[in-house]
C-alpha cells in the first residue's frame, strides 16, 4: 500500500489534486484501471 501513496503523492505533486486521475496512477502501478479500484477500497 506504501507504493501506491507515494506513486499517488508523486503524481498530486507533478500535476495538482485537480488533475489527479485513478487511471493514470493505475498506468503508473502497471495495473488496470479497475483493478487499482479494487486496491484501494
Amino acid at each position: 500500500m506504501d507504493g501506491i501513496v507515494a506513486e499517488a503523492t508523486k503524481l498530486v505533486e507533478e500535476k495538482g489534486y485537480g488533475n489527479f486521475s485513478v487511471r493514470e496512477l493505475a498506468q503508473c502501478l502497471h495495473v488496470k484501471a479497475a483493478s487499482s479500484y479494487y486496491i484501494i477500497i
